[in-house]
């Protein structure tokens, strides 16, 4: 990605320019795809035309939302004026591990990625790249349903579709297998009939990348993931102070 070492140190989130592209690409505002331009590449022309009336900020911004402890997933949080987020969630490939999976089943399982804060948000739009990897051999030729939800994949289930908020966040893809082949996706969310998902006071605040496959025999202890998830949000209302 264009800019400084230093920026492409902050931005070395596994995302190719492509990929970003890609992202960028799910706004129809224009004048909102030139101000990502302007925040990625400090004007530097990368998806188009770059907006040089727009300022750009110091980064990273402020972090509003919580990613959970000692579960291998590192963030990076880039806000312009406290309202418009970009939050970038890496998974280590080491303690970032799918919950086991018994096999010769079907079933649905989860992993927290991301709190928002106390207040309101809304989703404007998601993108993951992430791989799934076996660790005993028994689950290499699983095509998994890989999505973004507000709860936790659970039960008897070989897809993600039955469940609303399993998937609300991004509409569940299909793996290529779980050899680490990655599973790339750009999506807004698919609550509100494709008005994007508020998460109002009061409303679930949580993000869960969610898998579900009928396993092959023998299962997985612990698959492993690797990539990285964005997501964009607004803050629509601060928290109480």
């Amino acid at each position: 990605m264009p800019g400084s070492a230093q920026e492409n140190k902050i931005m070395a989130g596994n995302f190719t320019q492509a990929q970003i592209e890609e992202f960028v690409g799910t706004f129809k505002d224009p004048a909102e795809r030139r101000a990502l331009d302007a925040l990625f590449t400090q004007n530097t022309p990368a998806f188009g035309t770059a907006d040089t009336s727009y300022t750009r900020p110091s980064y990273p911004g402020p972090t509003y939302g919580v990613t959970p402890a000692g579960v291998g997933i590192t963030v990076q949080e880039f806000c312009a004026d406290g309202y418009g987020h970009y939050t970038i969630l890496n998974f280590d490939g080491v303690l970032s591990v799918l919950p086991a999976i018994a096999g010769g089943a079907s079933l649905g399982v989860g992993v927290l990625v991301y709190t928002l804060p106390v207040g309101a948000q809304i989703y404007n739009a998601s993108f993951f790249d992430v791989g799934i990897t076996q660790t005993t051999g028994h689950i290499n030729a699983n095509t998994p349903v890989v999505g973004l939800g507000t709860t936790i994949a659970s039960g008897a289930v070989s897809v993600l579709s039955g469940t609303a908020t399993f998937q609300n966040i991004s509409v569940g893809a299909t793996a290529a297998n779980c050899t680490g082949t990655p599973t790339v996706q750009a999506a807004v969310p698919t609550a509100n009939s494709g008005i994007s998902l508020v998460a109002g006071i009061g409303a679930l605040k949580t993000v869960y990348f969610n898998v579900a496959a009928a396993w092959a025999a023998s299962g997985d202890p612990a698959a492993i993931l690797t990539g990285s998830i964005m997501l964009n949000w607004d803050m629509l209302y601060p928290a109480a102070t």
